[in-house]
């Protein structure tokens, strides 16, 4: 009887030692997935972050151009300006280099029309700047006002016409 009990004995210290073993690696997989679903989870709300933060990064970037537009806008009105004041000026010059001719009001009058479409240039920036800036929002730039650019445009205007005024009211002989 003492063998075969033995053999059962040697049989179940191998059947044990399986168990064992086969407990242990359990141990050890259910260890390392434990690491796995948290870096799981931190991934999922590392997404999570990462969806706020580029939704918060794409938030500033509209703002960024917003503020860019604005400034553009701002350049575009003195450019729109600076081409009224040339035309003015064209207005001016024709005046004095051909004011002598004959009939006397045709220099004059060439040089009202430049004044006249000078003083329609500054109009149309005026329109089109404030149209602009209040649709627009500005974040971090300070923008002009848009009574300002009103203000610039009205006393252009209003300077263009007095010289239109003084050319024909003025002799310069």
């Amino acid at each position: 009887m003492g063998l075969p009990i033995r053999a059962f004995a040697a049989f179940g210290l191998r059947k044990l030692r399986f168990l064992l073993e086969a407990e242990l690696a359990w141990q050890k997989s259910v260890a390392c997935l434990a690491p796995l679903h948290y870096a799981i989870a931190m991934a999922e709300q590392s997404n999570n972050q990462m969806a706020e933060e580029r939704t918060d990064l794409a938030e500033d970037r509209t703002d960024w151009a917003e503020d860019r537009t604005l400034m553009a806008n701002e350049r575009t009105f003195a450019g729109w300006m600076r081409t009224g004041l040339a035309s003015v000026g064209i207005g001016l010059g024709f005046n004095a280099l051909f004011g002598k001719l004959d009939p006397i009001w045709l220099p004059k009058a060439i040089a009202t029309l430049f004044i006249m479409i000078g003083i329609f240039i500054f109009w149309v920036a005026e329109r089109k700047g404030c149209s602009v800036q209040s649709r627009l929002e500005a974040h971090k730039s300070e923008p002009i006002e848009r009574m300002s650019m009103k203000l610039v445009a009205g006393a252009m205007g209003l300077g263009s016409a007095a010289l239109a005024v003084s050319i024909w009211i003025l002799n310069f002989e």
